[in-house]
């Protein structure tokens, strides 16, 4: 039950963090500028994240989720087709790749399940939210490049901004390698 509830939470994080990005760099077609509409298209999306991801299938997970990704920037946004197509790929890649970082890291083997991997939901739990929040670091470096983006940081506000969640990665990798000292 604790894994189904992660895996959602998780799923609905992941589509907003892709809808967050897109909107830096995209603006909202005009039938999407009511939030209700815009909500529901983003419910539908979060809801077929989710039934992708419970079926525990990776082959599954990293053909349809990108396709979600490029779903909800051709829906939700303006744009050209070459657009459209690099902001898609800059966001899978990002997505994979913290998720690819965190398995490196962790040591985990890419052919278990992941509800296999857990046997504690504190360790389930922690490891979705480092995952999900280097998603997030990563994105908010490339949103900086934005022209459209209303989250510029000075550089001096960014590296202080994000001290914190960097320290907190890396306090998480440096605690295996403690306790075995």
């Amino acid at each position: 039950m604790i894994y189904q509830l992660c895996i959602a939470v998780s799923c609905l994080f992941e589509i907003y963090l892709v809808r967050d990005f897109y909107s830096a760099f995209h603006k909202y077609r005009s039938v999407f500028l009511n939030p209700y509409i815009r909500f529901s298209v983003f419910v539908l999306l979060v809801c077929v994240n989710i039934g992708i991801n419970f079926q525990n299938n990776s082959s599954l997970n990293l053909v349809v989720v990108p396709g979600l990704y490029l779903l909800l920037i051709v829906i939700l946004f303006r744009g050209s087709i070459k657009s459209y197509l690099l902001h898609w790929i800059v966001a899978t890649l990002i997505m994979f790749a913290s998720e690819f970082i965190f398995l490196v890291l962790q040591m985990i083997p890419m052919n278990v399940p992941t509800d296999q991997l857990f046997n504690n939901p504190f360790v389930m739990m922690s490891s979705i939210f480092a995952v999900k929040l280097l998603s997030f670091i990563l994105m908010l470096f490339v949103k900086q490049i934005s022209r459209y983006s209303q989250e510029h940081f000075s550089t001096n506000i960014f590296a202080n901004y994000i001290i914190v969640p960097v320290a907190t990665l890396g306090a998480m990798w440096a605690i295996p390698y403690v306790r075995g000292i």
